[in-house]
């Protein structure tokens, strides 16, 4: 989770993932991550909906950098019991 933003960081975790993993690279309508790897899956046509989205569909949670936005993401997921790895 990186607030949604474009993130080096994120096409890197893609990248060294194996071709085997179930790997969902979550993208606004239209837009594709170009990571690489993994299956690019349309999450809204807006960002406030690409984290709702996000918030929901996950069971772990790797979270890289924060501010408020990160925080409540975090929350939204542990509130239904997803686990959250803080960097």
């Amino acid at each position: 989770v990186t607030d949604g933003l474009p993130s080096e960081a994120q096409k890197a975790f893609a990248r060294h993932c194996s071709r085997t993993s179930r790997l969902f690279n979550l993208v606004q309508k239209g837009e594709c991550s170009n990571y690489g790897n993994g299956e690019d899956f349309e999450a809204g046509d807006t960002l406030a909906v690409q984290k709702k989205v996000l918030s929901e569909v996950g069971d772990i949670y790797i979270t890289i950098g924060g501010g408020q936005g990160i925080a409540q993401e975090a929350h939204d997921a542990s509130v239904r019991e997803a686990r959250i790895v803080p960097l």
